[in-house]
């Protein structure tokens, strides 16, 4: 895996860009609603690389590895196949820690999207059944997953599960045990206590549904441009799963979807542009380009 000092190069890069506002150098994999994924080649070939927010203390990042990979833990427990994950920690100068998932970066033909693209209905009903037992095996009152098709790949041995860094567990209480902070802290500071209070619960919820999973997950066609695919993908999951989803039910859920997270990355890139250029201090945060909806 990379070296700690390699790591090292690709923080004080990133930390140049932010500083710059020139961000135009980083190498980019690809984006999610979050952050970006970077490339990054070591001795053991090419990588995908995502810094977390940072942590302020030790403590914090104590709890946050742990979940990590209790997280990883419990969707290996119920058979879901997730790809190989490391976090390494940076230490700043300022005594805080940069903490980054490092995972081999897979070939845009084995992502599943490309996949999907590429196959014939046979081969996507394949798909999307295989899907519909990975979400009846992980999803509980307990253990959430993101579902939706960008966070898969299809390897010699089945799916592959790629998104692992916001660790989707409760208590028995029905409490997030994530550090809900880390999940809003690149929102502008003025929105975070109405999403903390208002919307977290409403983001979070879905991803322990098997249902609204499923919604998401098909919804997601649409981001993908994969609408040709919708018709079968809720004629399967119905079948499998007993959902009695509609083609109308999934264009709400998408359109809702798609507002919400147009309407956060409008306020961050808001954001960045109001510290950048008003109070002229560096913007902490690397936000993803725009993302077609």
């Amino acid at each position: 895996m990379i070296l700690t000092a390699d790591l090292n190069q690709l923080d004080q890069e990133i930390e140049r860009a932010l500083i710059t506002g020139n961000e135009d150098d980083l190498p980019i994999l690809g984006y999610g609603e979050i952050n970006p994924v970077l490339r990054w080649s070591s001795s053991e070939g090419l990588l995908a690389v995502k810094r977390l927010p940072i942590f302020d203390t030790n403590e914090r990042l104590f709890r946050y590895q742990s979940q990590f990979d209790e997280f990883i833990n419990a969707l290996r427990v119920s058979q879901i196949n997730v790809i190989e994950s490391k976090l390494i920690v940076v230490n700043r100068d300022d005594g805080r820690f940069a903490a980054y998932c490092i995972q081999p970066a897979l070939l845009s033909q084995v992502l599943l999207p490309e996949v999907i693209r590429l196959s014939d209905d046979n081969k996507r009903k394949e798909i999307f059944t295989a899907l519909s037992k990975m979400i009846v095996a992980a999803i509980n009152d307990q253990v959430g997953l993101d579902a939706q098709i960008s966070n898969w790949g299809l390897g010699e041995s089945g799916l592959v599960y790629l998104d692992v860094t916001t660790p989707m567990l409760r208590d028995e209480s029905g409490n997030d045990r994530l550090d809900t902070d880390l999940f809003v802290a690149s929102f502008p500071a003025v929105t975070r206590p109405m999403i903390r209070t208002f919307l977290l619960k409403r983001i979070l919820n879905p991803y322990f549904s098997r249902r609204a999973s499923v919604l998401d997950l098909i919804g997601n066609l649409y981001k993908e441009n994969l609408e040709a695919a919708i018709p079968l993908a809720i004629e399967t999951f119905n079948h499998q799963l007993t959902l009695n989803i509609t083609s109308n039910e999934v264009k709400n859920y998408y359109r809702h979807d798609a507002r919400f997270w147009g309407f956060g990355q409008w306020t961050r890139r808001l954001d960045r542009y109001w510290q950048r250029h008003i109070r002229r201090r560096p913007y902490p945060f690397l936000l993803p380009g725009r993302v077609p909806r």
